[in-house]
């Protein structure tokens, strides 16, 4: 493949020129549940009341809020599940152009090329629309809910394992130090490996709460590593860019 067209498709599966990588803020990604808490607060208050009007309007106004919660959650979920999909394309695809430059100026790509099959091998594209319509399905929706937690870390630290690992060899093939510029992968945030037994069992033993904190790992984990990718590709797009032209 020609340079200046590899450099283009490189350019298109960036961050910084194509389209950014979903950074869902905390805040938004807990707005389900915390409406869930004012229902039942409100719902709460509203037995203080029974008997009279205002009492009604806060229970109708607890069941509300609850009711506008849930179906925010299940989006939320099709949301965690979507992101993850599109960041896994998007990230095959600038690894594909970046080894497609590299083999437009000279160096033997081989073994980054089939590092890159394995990696598309062992993509698995998982249904945001079916998994997060399934969590809605009495009585097993809450296990299904677990398991998107449990595929959704597992697939982010297997997936920024590889990555890593890919972008050593591609230093290393140019007889560079990875953990200088312009990749530096010592800022790479590799999402950790989250032990999904142990989660489910202090969820279940907490009444729920430490799954908010579950919840917290599996929005934040990601933005994390959709930033660092974002400093990433744009040194090394930079640096490409210097370097074709001189």
């Amino acid at each position: 493949m020609d340079p200046e067209i590899a450099l283009q498709g490189l350019r298109g599966h960036s961050t910084v020129y194509g389209e950014e990588d979903r950074i869902v803020p905390v805040w938004f990604a807990f707005f389900p549940q915390v409406l869930t808490f004012l229902g039942l607060s409100t719902i709460v208050v509203a037995k203080t009341f029974q008997g009279y009007a205002v009492g009604a309007f806060l229970a109708v106004l607890g069941f509300f809020e609850m009711l506008v919660g849930y179906p925010i959650a299940v989006y939320m979920v099709y949301l965690m599940i979507k992101r993850r999909n599109e960041h896994l394309m998007r990230s095959m695809g600038f690894l594909r152009y970046l080894t497609e430059l590299l083999a437009g100026v000279g160096y033997d790509v081989d073994i980054l090329r089939s590092e890159l099959e394995e990696m598309r091998l062992r993509t698995e594209h998982r249904n945001p629309v079916i998994y997060a319509l399934l969590t809605l399905v009495p009585p097993i929706g809450w296990l299904v809910a677990l398991y998107i937690y449990h595929f959704l870390n597992r697939d982010f630290h297997e997936h920024s394992v590889r990555e890593r690992d890919f972008l050593e060899s591609i230093a290393r093939l140019l007889d560079m130090n990875p953990y200088e510029p312009p990749f530096e992968l010592e800022t790479f945030y590799v999402v950790p490996r989250r032990n999904t037994f142990l989660y489910s069992v202090l969820t279940i033993l907490t009444a729920g709460i430490f799954g908010l904190y579950w919840w917290y790992t599996v929005v934040q984990d990601p933005n994390r590593h959709f930033r660092t990718h974002r400093r990433l590709e744009r040194d090394l797009i930079e640096s490409i860019e210097l370097a074709l032209s001189d």
